[in-house]
């Protein structure tokens, strides 16, 4: 069988003396493993950057076979090795999609933003708080959503001032009651109409709560992509300038 479908490139792995297996989130079928035959040769060595968009054919007898691409590059972002912010950023964002990602389970929406969020690459400090929303929206996709809309208890949709740990959701302030000390704080950046990198740290800082409490036993991984943790700490020493 075979398909065609763009695909943003994950990250690469050595196969043999000269081919490599590509690892890419498409945009139709979903995240992809298969085998780029002289993927180690001079000619891909410029398409093979992480975070290109590439123009995938894909090959195999059968839809659970790893199979066989051919590739060509539609998109690049050279500004990736710009800023350590941007290298970290999209190295975290990257082994967060292999970490958590199933292979051919389609992820069209995670596609469509991780894309809109590389075409801010030439702004980092822009990219780095639409960071913070792709990984909102990727917990959404793996049915972890946060809600920070309108308080749980309520309805408020002000002094929205914690978030539950157990639902994700907004707690108002008035609402938080005796049970305040079990809550987690709201992050600035998800109720503020301004949005600014210097409340980046601890916006991912409260997420870190949900991904290792929930969504690491959720789906059965045993461990957070090391790449993320740099990355926030890169952003607090950012925000600490």
């Amino acid at each position: 069988m075979e398909w065609r479908d763009r695909g943003i490139l994950l990250g690469t792995t050595p196969f043999g003396e000269s081919s490599v297996i590509i690892d890419a989130l498409t945009q139709e079928n979903g995240r992809v493993r298969a085998v780029l035959r002289a993927g180690q040769s001079r000619k891909f060595r410029p398409i093979l950057q992480i975070g290109n968009v590439l123009d995938i054919t894909w090959r195999a007898r059968l839809v659970e076979h790893m199979g066989s691409v051919q590739i060509d590059v539609l998109k690049s972002y050279p500004e990736i090795l710009d800023s350590r912010m941007t290298l970290l950023g999209m190295t975290s964002l990257t082994s967060m999609l292999t970490s958590f990602l199933e292979d051919h389970d389609p992820q069209f929406h995670t596609y469509n933003t991780t894309e809109k969020l590389n075409e801010l690459l030439i702004h980092p400090d822009m990219w780095s708080i639409g960071y913070v929303f792709w990984e909102l929206s990727l917990l959404e996709a793996l049915g972890f959503g946060i809600d920070a809309s309108k308080c749980v208890v309520t309805g408020d949709v002000e002094n929205l001032m914690y978030l539950s740990p157990k639902s994700g959701c907004a707690v108002s302030e008035r609402a938080a009651g005796q049970w305040v000390d079990r809550l987690l704080p709201m992050p600035k950046i998800l109720t503020s109409k301004e949005k600014n990198v210097a409340d980046v740290f601890d916006c991912l800082q409260v997420l870190s709560y949900y991904w290792n409490n929930k969504v690491l036993p959720g789906l059965g991984v045993k461990i957070m992509p090391a790449a993320r943790q740099r990355f926030i700490d890169l952003m607090q020493r950012h925000t600490s300038v």
